[in-house]
């Protein structure tokens, strides 16, 4: 009979336990709405604070660009916005790019090409372009982006989803109205 009732216990006591640890791990802190998924924060020192936004996706016709930017908080400082363009043909060159809102027009001066190497189907060129605090306030000011890359003569006009407006707004509210 001690035979019996051992199995029976140690199977009572290890579903007793799997169900306690399955209620525990499931539990997930209610999300606040402050954007922290979008970004990633770290302290710099002397007071700073440097921001990794991650990619935000927007698309033309035929291509679709990913743009993340790293931002620092202190005054007249400069972010990098780094931006990948997935297209049939390589880019080998872009002669310039520009984000405009309804509010702002902006255009870096400086590009730095990166890599570009194919991804599955399509090419992914990779650049970099240093951008202004106070401009990117204004370009995040505005949720209705347009970005406009020309190269090797042709005009590629990308637009956010409106997933990703959401997403601008929240980034907007959630770094660079701390941004000076």
């Amino acid at each position: 009979m001690t035979n019996s009732i051992f199995p029976r216990l140690i199977a009572v006591i290890f579903l007793c336990s799997a169900l306690m640890l399955g209620s525990c791990g499931g539990m997930k802190p209610a999300t606040s709405g402050s954007g922290k998924s979008l970004y990633e924060s770290f302290y710099a020192g002397d007071g700073t604070i440097r921001y990794f936004i991650k990619p935000l996706e927007l698309e033309s016709a035929d291509e679709t660009i990913l743009i993340d930017f790293n931002v620092v908080s202190s005054k007249n400082d400069t972010a990098t916005a780094i931006f990948s363009i997935f297209s049939e043909q390589p880019l080998k060159t872009i002669d310039r790019i520009e984000f405009k809102n309804d509010s702002a027009q902006k255009v870096p001066s400086e590009l730095e090409k990166m890599f570009i190497e194919l991804e599955k189907n399509n090419y992914e060129s990779r650049y970099s372009a240093a951008i202004p605090n106070k401009d990117m306030k204004s370009i995040f000011g505005d949720h209705n982006w347009k970005v406009i890359v020309e190269s090797n003569g042709k005009k590629m006009t990308f637009t956010p989803k409106r997933k990703t407006q959401k997403k601008i707004i929240t980034l907007n509210k959630a770094v660079f109205m701390l941004v000076e």
